[in-house]
């Protein structure tokens, strides 16, 4: 067990990293970091004194990386240690920097929305009472250190609106939706002694310093492989519902990359699922073959691995053999062949120099956001599910192809299937609204079917409508013809606004609104009002039967049948009275 004096016990809040417990009897302490990935520090501690100071959320400091504790394991099998495991400070914070929602951001920078996401951050911390401080690095910081800001307002993104999300997967979000960026971050200290986390998402991290890597120097093995599984020279890019780049590449919907003629036609696709423009589409696809994206995929994968001396812990060779992520390294093969490539994931031992793992070559975009969007889809259909294993539609986002997913309610009594929709009762169908089959043709139609399964409302596609019931409704207006083919019953009130006709030198009998309203009968018998309304004219009429009780003109009461049968019968008694008295 060897002792170490660069490993310190920090309190979450702490005003310094120069001070601390130092943990000096931590032994098997292996640092692992990873491009574009989370990373972890592990290590034991013999169970004494100050093994109880080591908890969760504490921080540890170790050859100027900061990590917070996550997880803490004691082990009494012989001895009694403790097994601390800890993932880099901004990571943790990140992945527990909780956003509630944050809206869409069309046609954005990188950096702007990272700016609303940790302004969204900021505020909710307010009220959760929690000091972790989020800072976006300026250019003059971002160019101190020999970096700058990944195609800043050169690639403007698409990001679409998400609720219950953290700042870590915001920040994966971007680079997906970029198709290319890597993270760069660091826990320091600011002016007023509060433990910041700097954030930036660069072109590329690390520096070339010249650093060679050989068998005969600081490499105990080495193993190169060279992977031409998932090369690509003929590009199928699809974006948002499988929108394709034809319309902007001369009507295909692939391109073709420059070293097409030197390792043949390789086909392959990728999708793009946040991107909605093809424009945008197209100059995505154009970087995967792009000579400056060291990640190109019309090119042989070359990955080298091996066991690493650390020259860097022996005072002859120091800083000037310190390898970080991100740097390039020259690599030399037994046969002399130099490869140029970056150290893309290291395994150091502090105690042990000689043990340390890398890897260089690739940075591997696709596998680390393929895993990245796996675990997102987990967490997403993990929010969609409810408590009956049922899916909340209210936290799905985009388009059902209903052509290829029927969508249909609990029950089975309603359903979506392709561009019709179908409602049931428990025995056949009652509803049916969009294109369906009519007459062996498709026509868009609405279609309400009675208990027994007969049509008793069909309307088609030119708003043709056949009722088998009845209509009752406060009011029934028509801008055109209303043809009654048997009976019409009206209730309390016929109106026929301003019609007139005409007969055309055709001889056709043509119907017009006028300023006379008017009542058109079978035949050539018409009741209309004329002179205002004043008149009523009744035309073509053979007779006229009024079935009422009384008729009234001017304000007098015009005498019926009745009234004429009891005058008559008045006289003939007036008569027999006369008679009477006469007698």
């Amino acid at each position: 067990m060897g002792q170490i004096t660069f490993m310190r016990l920090h309190d979450r809040y702490t005003d310094s990293f120069e001070t601390g417990e130092v943990l000096n009897n931590a032994y098997n302490i292996k640092e692992t970091r990873i491009l574009n990935d989370t990373g972890s520090i592990e290590f034991d501690y013999p169970y004494d004194e100050k093994a109880r100071l080591i908890s969760q959320n504490m921080l540890v400091s170790v050859n100027g990386h900061i990590y917070e504790i996550s997880r803490t394991t004691r082990n009494t099998n012989g001895t009694d240690t403790l097994h601390v495991y800890g993932t880099p400070h901004f990571v943790y914070e990140a992945q527990k920097a909780f956003i509630p929602t944050i809206g869409d951001n069309i046609g954005k920078s990188s950096r702007y929305v990272l700016k609303q996401a940790i302004d969204i951050i900021s505020e909710f911390k307010k009220y959760v009472g929690e000091r972790c401080i989020f800072h976006i690095m300026t250019e003059a910081e971002l160019t101190a250190k020999g970096m700058k800001w990944v195609a800043d307002d050169k690639l403007l993104i698409d990001f679409f609106s998400t609720d219950k999300t953290n700042l870590w997967d915001v920040i994966k979000t971007i680079i997906e939706n970029l198709g290319r960026g890597e993270i760069y971050h660091e826990t320091g200290i600011d002016s007023s002694n509060n433990v910041v986390c700097n954030i930036a998402i660069v072109e590329r991290i690390g520096t070339d310093n010249g650093v060679r890597l050989r068998l005969e120097k600081n490499m105990r093995s080495i193993s190169i492989e060279r992977n031409v599984s998932d090369m690509i020279t003929r590009l199928w890019a699809f974006g948002s519902d499988d929108l394709t780049v034809s319309s902007v590449n001369g009507g295909k919907a692939y391109i073709d990359s420059p070293n097409i003629e030197k390792y043949g036609v390789q086909e392959g696709y990728k999708d793009y699922s946040d991107y909605t423009s093809a424009e945008k589409l197209l100059r995505n696809a154009k970087w995967e073959f792009d000579e400056d994206n060291e990640d190109r995929i019309d090119a042989p994968q070359l990955t080298i691995s091996g066991k690493l001396i650390d020259l860097s812990k022996l005072a002859e060779y120091g800083a000037a053999e310190k390898l970080e992520i991100g740097d390039t390294v020259h690599v030399f093969d037994i046969d002399g062949t130099e490869y140029v490539q970056r150290v893309i994931e290291y395994q150091a031992y502090p105690l042990e120099p000689k043990e340390s793992n890398i890897s260089i070559g690739h940075i591997r975009r696709d596998f680390f956001i393929g895993i990245w969007q796996t675990e997102q889809a987990t967490k997403k259909h993990s929010k969609w599910q409810t408590a009956n294993n049922s899916v909340n539609i209210r936290k799905v986002q985009g388009t059902v192809n209903t052509n290829r997913n029927e969508v249909q309610s609990d029950n089975e009594l309603l359903k979506i299937v392709g561009d019709l929709l179908i409602i049931k009762d428990s025995q056949r169908d009652r509803i049916h609204i969009g294109n369906d089959e009519v007459d062996n043709k498709k026509q868009f139609v609405f279609l309400l079917y009675d208990v027994d399964g007969n049509p008793v409302i069909f309307f088609d596609e030119k708003g043709n409508g056949i009722f088998s019931g009845t209509i009752r409704g406060a009011k029934i207006e028509s801008d055109t013809d209303i043809n009654v083919n048997k009976d019409a019953s009206v209730g309390q009130y016929l109106r026929v606004g301003y019609i007139s006709s005409y007969v055309n030198d055709e001889g056709k009998t043509i119907y017009k609104w006028s300023d006379e309203s008017g009542i058109l009968l079978s035949g050539y018998t018409s009741i209309k009002t004329t002179n205002g309304g004043n008149n009523l004219a009744i035309g073509a009429m053979s007779s006229i039967e009024l079935n009422a009780t009384k008729v009234m003109q001017n304000g007098n009461r015009l005498l019926n049948t009745d009234d004429l049968k009891d005058i008559m019968e008045e006289i003939r008694q007036l008569k027999a009275k006369i008679s009477e008295l006469e007698n």
